[in-house]
């Protein structure tokens, strides 16, 4: 994270901005009626994952940052399964680019909380005499 000046830098961010985009395009398509149900919900899941990412990388702990990647990882999770539901509804499966787009938009928090943690659990770890 060394060329990180900015959260426009991070990877995660990037992936999140493009999956909100997608996620939000293919909402257009449910029913008129759905727009303040599971459109709005989907909408205010998928859009909440960047701006976490955002908000934990100007916090500038890590403790903090860990929290945001971790509250985007579940606004991950509750988009996939609002995706679910549309598409058991008979709203649309969403494309296989969404879906694709989705999973690698996870991969990118879950590597940085690993690697995160690792470091935070090293500082914490005695050191020997």
């Amino acid at each position: 994270m060394a060329n990180v000046r900015s959260f426009r830098d991070l990877i995660a961010y990037q992936r999140a901005r493009a999956l909100a985009k997608e996620v939000n395009l293919f909402s257009r398509t449910f029913p008129r009626d759905e727009r303040f149900g599971l459109t709005a919900q989907l909408r205010r899941a998928v859009n909440s994952v960047p701006l976490n990412f955002a908000e934990g990388f100007g916090i500038g702990t890590t403790n903090g940052t860990l929290r945001h990647l971790r509250i985007a990882r579940g606004s991950l999770m509750e988009t996939d399964a609002a995706l679910d539901i549309a598409s058991e509804l008979g709203y649309g499966s969403p494309p296989d680019s969404l879906v694709a787009l989705l999973q690698e938009t996870d991969r990118v928090p879950q590597g940085l909380i690993r690697s995160l943690e690792a470091r935070t659990a090293q500082h914490l770890a005695p050191q020997p005499q």
